[in-house]
Parts: structure tokens; C-alpha cells; sequence
């Protein structure tokens, strides 16, 4: 029996982490499965440096995902008597092969348009869920909060369902790195700084950050700084950062930024602001309290579930909560600071990478032992 899994997201922001680090720990963990792994053309180089010393054939995917070209090609690489992991919701659907699959969210259900994508995105997404619910021998949930969306928004799946939560590798997110970008830190003038962290996209909340930041900014000598993939004219000129009424001076989009320099602006700031709608877990969360980084996030989704009491919260829709949350936070006492920080790093060696894999073999070894139904 062969496994094929998906690896061609591998270099996302998002789904990327899981792939790179997720996939390659739970394949060491099988040892001696045949594995194909499906790339992107000319991906070989990049996906060899993540995969070590795992050996395992890769194949080239050319064909766009969710696309009907996909389709025949997902068939074309799958022989008949392999398990195909999706590691996303990309997947062969109408088919007999067995299949496995991680879910991540399900914000294409849940959230109302546009914040879940245009019609067309989610009524294709909905007929992949419905797949994976119909198909699927074994679903794979980041979060419980995952898992019981899952049922609510696409029905009871006929699979057997774990969940593996996501981690953090704590060591390397504390570990301390050499200076921040000079333009980046003449730009705060050495004043303290909120942190966002994540892809700018609308049910990230981010409006309301800016508004609360807007209502305290008289009253702290922070800035805010907000580091995320753009996706909107707002995230390159401040327009708004203006139309929030926040002061554009202490306002600052960095776009994306290299993991190290990521791991230093956290390491940094007085408090990573999490505002999201919709989060399926929420891996920033983890990652600010591994770099010691006090957390304030929406209690909505999967963050309480991730960030547990070592995270202060508020409602997504409540700005003036998240102003005396962002007040709390600045005016801490160093000892409340140094405790809260402490709770968070303990937190997040509670969430190891390790962790994840072997919950994720473990469940891959039951589904691969057991013969396809017929």
C-alpha cells in the first residue's frame, strides 16, 4: 500500500507550517510506508530542503487547485489501492479511492459572505466538505472547536475523527536574534508597539483593532504594528489606519516578514492582539507565548481553546473590551508581566510539534492496517 499526500501548499503561510511541520515528523514516524508526495512544477528543490533525509518520491501537480483539471490529475497520482492524504481541502472527489484528510476550519460555512469568500468559493468548498464528510475513512481536526463545526455546518461524518492540535516549537520562538530592521525601529522611535500577526484578509477583524487602538492611543505611548500578507489597498497606504481615526504615524504595515524577523517583532512586542471572527485554531497565539509575548485575543473560534487562561480576551465585537484589555496590558507591573509571560511559555510547551505527529501516526497507522470497505 502506497500513501499519497498533498504537499503543495507546503510554502503558504498557513496550511505551509502544517505541511513543513507536521508531514515530515508523522512520515518518519512511519517507517517503511511507500509515500508519493504531490508538489508544484519545479517545487522539487524547496520541498527537499523541509523533507531531510525522508525518502519518498515527489510528482509534479500542474494543474491549479479545486480546478477540474486538478481533479484527473489528483486520479492520475493516486493508483488504485493507495490512501491520498489531503492535507487541504483539495482532494478527488466522485471517486472510490480511499482517503484521508486534515481539516483546518470550515470558514467558508461559517462565515457569512464576503468575509467566507464569494459564492462560487463556497458553494465548491461545500461540495469538497460534503466529500471528505461521505468519503473520508479518517478526519483529522486542528482543534475540538474544528471538529464540532464540522458537524454543525457540514453534517455527521462517517469517519473516525481525532484531533491533533497544532504546535509550536518553543525553543526556537524564544531564542533571541540580532537587531530588528533599522528602518522598521527608527519608525517607532523606541516606543513600545501592539502586535497583529496574520494574513490581512476581512474576518481577521482587523477594523476593530484600529478603532480600539484609535480610542487608547491618547493614553499610551504605543504604536501598532501589523505584519500579514496584504490583501486590500489599506495594508500598503494607512487609508484605514485614517478612516479609524487612528494616529497614521503610530500605525505600521510591514507586510510579510521572514520568520526570524517575525520571531524578533514578537519577542518584542507589549502584546500580540488576536481580533479574528473566525479562527479554526489559531497558531500565532502559540507562537507569541513561546516568544514570551503577553496575548490578547477574541473569544471567538478556537482561541480560548489555544490560548487557555494564559490569554486575556474580549468579544470580537466588543471595541471598547479590547481598549481596557489593550490599557490592562499596557500598564501591567513588571512581576504581572513576567507571570503572565511565564504561563504563556508553559502553555506553549505544553503544544509540541512532536505532539502533533505522533497524534497524527497514530491515527494514520489504524487507517493504513485496515483494508479499503467494499
Amino acid at each position: 500500500m502506497k500513501l499519497v499526500v498533498d504537499l503543495r501548499r507546503a510554502f503558504d503561510s498557513g496550511l505551509g507550517t502544517y505541511i513543513r511541520q507536521v508531514v515530515p515528523r508523522t512520515l518518519a514516524l512511519l517507517e517503511g510506508m511507500p509515500v508519493l508526495g504531490l508538489i508544484g512544477v519545479g517545487d522539487e528543490e524547496r520541498h527537499r530542503a523541509y523533507l531531510g533525509a525522508l525518502t519518498l518520491g515527489l510528482a509534479p501537480v500542474a494543474a491549479a487547485p479545486l480546478s477540474v483539471a486538478e481533479q484527473w490529475a489528483l486520479r492520475r497520482c493516486t493508483p488504485a489501492g493507495s490512501v491520498f492524504w489531503a492535507t487541504t481541502l483539495s482532494h478527488a472527489v466522485f471517486t472510490h479511492r480511499r482517503l484521508v484528510a486534515t481539516v483546518h476550519d470550515v470558514a467558508q460555512l461559517a462565515l457569512p459572505s464576503p468575509l467566507g469568500g464569494s459564492t462560487a468559493v463556497r458553494l465548491a468548498s461545500r461540495v469538497f466538505f460534503q466529500s471528505l464528510r461521505r468519503r473520508a475513512e479518517l478526519l483529522l481536526f486542528n482543534s475540538n472547536f474544528t471538529a464540532n463545526e464540522f458537524a454543525r455546518l457540514v453534517g455527521p461524518a462517517q469517519a473516525r475523527q481525532v484531533v491533533t492540535p497544532l504546535g509550536v516549537d518553543a525553543a526556537h520562538w524564544a531564542k533571541v536574534q540580532g537587531a530588528l530592521n533599522p528602518a522598521h525601529l527608527s519608525a517607532l522611535a523606541g516606543a513600545p508597539y501592539f502586535l497583529c500577526v496574520g494574513n490581512i484578509r476581512p474576518h481577521k477583524n482587523l477594523p476593530a483593532v484600529m478603532r480600539a487602538f484609535a480610542g487608547v492611543a491618547a493614553s499610551v505611548p504605543h504604536h501598532l504594528v501589523l505584519i500579514g500578507r496584504p490583501h486590500g489597498a489599506f495594508a500598503q497606504d494607512n487609508t484605514l489606519a485614517q478612516a479609524s481615526n487612528c494616529p497614521p504615524q503610530r500605525v505600521h504595515f510591514l507586510g510579510e516578514l521572514p520568520e526570524p524577523e517575525l520571531r524578533q517583532w514578537m519577542q518584542g512586542a507589549a502584546a500580540l492582539v488576536m481580533p479574528s471572527f473566525y479562527e479554526g485554531f489559531g497558531l500565532p497565539v502559540l507562537e507569541a507565548m513561546a516568544a514570551a509575548c503577553p496575548v490578547i485575543a477574541s473569544s471567538a473560534g478556537a482561541l480560548p481553546e489555544v490560548g487557555g487562561d494564559a490569554a486575556l480576551y474580549f468579544d470580537p465585537h466588543d471595541v471598547a473590551t479590547l481598549m481596557r484589555q489593550l490599557l490592562a496590558v499596557a500598564h501591567l507591573p513588571a512581576t504581572e508581566r513576567i507571570d503572565r509571560a511565564q504561563r504563556g511559555v508553559a502553555r506553549a510547551r505544553a503544544h509540541s510539534w512532536d505532539r502533533t505527529a505522533a497524534l497524527t501516526a497514530d491515527a494514520l497507522r489504524l487507517s493504513l492496517a485496515v483494508p479499503a470497505a467494499h
